[in-house]
């Protein structure tokens, strides 16, 4: 699996300074959002200097633009499912010129939404009027080979495609290869859905993956760089660059102080830590003190052990 990263994260930053970090973090690709930049990116700001930018960015640093992110956002004014004909038909036109700015780009994919119902109108209309707007631009997407990638939302974000019986229910009414699904996988937590009924439902139909993590109430999403990855009791094979750190405890048994523990010896502890710092990585050791506080002499002397 490639890994690529949305540059919405890099809000403030020029285009050219988001490439690089993006790269120093060794991603394979990048998504370029519309508001990189403050909104540079908008299809209605974006200038054809900054999409060859992009392009000669994309080559020297060996990041391929995977996917356009236009922020098909209601607040913003863009809504497949209004009530009202005219919005509907700016979202088109909305969707049809980030289209166009996802091919200047070389993306494959643009990411859309289905949008919001508003107060007063029954589901079953906005949905009609949703898969109205969404088979005209997958058909417009389809002639310029590019496809649209269909995200599902949280009822915060829009409550029209939410769940995963929802993408299948719009793909299938929407019927065309201009459309696939992109999975979200932190929208699965918030939702209580399965991610590997996502995956095998949708099979040949998903075409994207957004990979973010979040504890099940908020959809929280942080840039690379902020969080270290952790993994308990375990180790990455290769040398990276990225920050990471393992969790483990002179105990094989136990995290806390227990009777009849079973230490590792000193050399297996020193031997762990030597594999995780020449990957670029950290280890944090455990230690059970006893329930007054005082540390075990056997662990003292291992501590005193991976020091000598």
């Amino acid at each position: 699996m490639k890994r690529s990263y949305q540059t919405g994260s890099y809000l403030n930053y020029p285009i050219r300074e988001v490439f690089s970090r993006i790269a120093d973090l060794e991603y394979d690709g990048i998504e370029i959002s519309a508001a990189t930049g403050c909104g540079a990116f908008l299809p209605s700001v974006v200038t054809d200097g900054d999409t060859h930018l992009v392009r000669e960015l994309s080559q020297s640093f060996h990041l391929p633009v995977v996917s356009y992110d236009c922020e098909l956002i209601t607040p913003s004014g863009w809504n497949f499912a209004s009530e009202s004909k005219s919005m509907r038909q700016r979202t088109v036109d909305y969707v049809h010129s980030a289209i166009s700015v996802a091919e200047k780009l070389g993306a494959r994919f643009v990411v859309v939404v289905a949008g919001r119902a508003t107060y007063g109108v029954r589901k079953k209309n906005a949905w009609r009027w949703a898969t109205e707007g969404l088979k005209d631009c997958a058909a417009y997407a389809e002639g310029k080979g590019i496809q649209l990638g269909l995200e599902h939302l949280t009822p915060l974000e829009g409550n029209v495609v939410m769940t995963l019986d929802d993408v299948l229910q719009m793909l299938e009414d929407v019927n065309s290869p201009g459309l696939v699904a992109l999975l979200d996988t932190g929208h699965v937590g918030i939702m209580g859905e399965s991610l590997a009924d996502h995956v095998f439902q949708l099979g040949e139909k998903l075409g994207h993956i957004h990979v973010d993590d979040n504890d099940g109430t908020c959809d929280d999403h942080l840039p690379p760089g902020v969080a270290v990855l952790d993994i308990e009791r375990g180790k990455l094979d290769t040398l990276t660059t990225l920050d990471w750190i393992t969790d483990t405890s002179v105990d094989r048994k136990s995290w806390c102080y227990i009777k009849n523990p079973d230490y590792k010896s000193v050399n297996t502890l020193v031997d762990n830590l030597v594999d995780r710092v020449s990957k670029n990585g950290n280890l944090l050791l455990n230690i059970g003190p006893r329930p007054d506080g005082t540390i075990p002499d056997e662990q003292k002397k291992l501590l005193l052990g991976i020091g000598e």
